[in-house]
């Protein structure tokens, strides 16, 4: 029973230490490691990477955290890099898995709906038409 609580709480410092800018520290800790870090522990390590310009192994690490631990957090931390780094056909997969998992990380987040509105449009020309409406069922 105890054993759970102190591989977890081996890797608890890592967000501090990346909130705080020791980067390097971050790294050299979660990649020396026996157990790899996950979840907040993971998303920090994946933030160092990304500090230190390694953002392909910080997408790893967050995809590895979404798949072996159903982080779901992660998997909208990974689409939100992918985002960044312009890779946004990998992004809009990843948010349209997290919403199909759940909506609630997704809820409010306008880019998020601003890309897919982007992307249908590429696909289907009518999409940029859309407007809700009650008769219609929403296209004109």
């Amino acid at each position: 029973m105890f054993f759970g609580t102190g591989t977890v709480a081996c890797h608890s410092r890592l967000p501090r230490l990346s909130e705080q800018g020791r980067h390097e520290e971050v790294v050299a800790r979660a990649g020396q490691a026996r157990i790899l870090p996950r979840g907040k522990a993971a998303r920090a390590w994946a933030r160092s990477l990304v500090a230190l310009g390694r953002a392909d192994e910080a997408r790893a690490v967050l995809l590895r955290d979404f798949r072996k631990h159903a982080e779901l957090t992660s998997l909208v931390a990974l689409a939100d890099l992918e985002a960044t780094d312009g890779l946004t056909g990998l992004a809009a997969a990843h948010y349209a898995r997290a919403a199909s998992l759940e909506t609630d990380p997704l809820a409010g987040r306008q880019d998020v709906c601003g890309l897919f509105r982007r992307r249908a449009a590429r696909f289907w020309p009518r999409a940029r038409r859309w407007r809700p409406t009650s008769t219609s069922g929403g296209w004109r």
